[in-house]
């Protein structure tokens, strides 16, 4: 394997299966982390190379280094939730995220919603906006499931996405590899906080959301068993191969 073997979300083309077929997609929701808890995760994809894609939701210097990469890619990361809980937090409409996180990354192609909110209504809000890429569905790798991208109206094109950290500690999943992939897309989803924090089971991070913007305790919270930081790791180390 090498570094060739990972690609970005915007190189994607349902019509060329050599385009995404035995290939790794990397991505990441950054999902508001303190800007140390990012640059601990991007430091990591630095140092091996290889090509990201990530989800923005807010403004932070941290996205000026991501872009400087050529090798990665930011995208757009909206959250809808407020909306559907009804505490819109001073959004009027779905409408309105979405602008007020574009605004974060004009050149964005790419979204996915957070907590892969979506619908019909939000396809079509995400073509008027010139969004390409829409990564709002999760399919386990394995059993009957045959994962590949496809293309709704409007040539958007759907992503999906068969690993996802904070997911596959609920369903004890291990993370992908090329050799898993048998012919299908392989889309892996993780996030800079349980990157961090290694988060072992999802009671290490809902212990922990008191101090996931102060970096310097949230450090000595990190486990230092086998957690998400090492599945990232492995996965990474992938690229080194010959």
């Amino acid at each position: 394997m090498s570094s060739s073997t990972f690609g970005l979300i915007r190189d994607i083309n349902p019509k060329n299966d050599e385009s995404w077929r035995n290939r790794v997609f990397l991505t990441f929701d950054i999902d508001w982390a303190h800007d140390t808890v990012i640059e601990d995760t991007l430091a990591l994809l630095e140092q091996y190379d290889v090509p990201v894609t990530w989800f923005a939701t807010h403004r932070t210097e941290v996205l000026d280094r991501i872009r400087s990469n050529v090798k990665f890619d930011v995208g757009i990361h909206p959250n809808f939730n407020p909306l559907l809980e009804g505490s819109s937090g001073g959004a009027s409409s779905a409408a309105s995220v979405l602008q007020s996180t574009i605004d974060i990354a004009p050149q964005a192609t790419a979204v996915r919603s957070h907590s892969l909110v979506h619908s019909e209504r939000l396809a079509s809000l995400f073509i008027s906006h010139n969004l390409r890429y829409c990564c709002n569905a999760f399919i386990p790798l394995g059993g009957s499931n045959r994962i590949a991208p496809w293309e709704l109206w409007g040539e958007l094109v759907m992503v999906p996405h068969c690993w996802q950290d904070n997911v596959a500690l609920m369903m004890n999943m291990r993370v992908p590899t090329p050799p898993d992939a048998n012919d299908q897309l392989i889309v892996v989803n993780f996030h800079p906080i349980h990157v961090f924090l290694n988060t072992e089971d999802l009671g290490r991070y809902e212990r922990t959301r008191p101090i996931h913007q102060k970096p310097l305790e949230l450090i000595r919270q990190r486990f230092k068993g086998y957690g998400t930081r090492n599945r990232l790791i492995e996965l990474l180390e992938v690229s080194k191969a010959p």
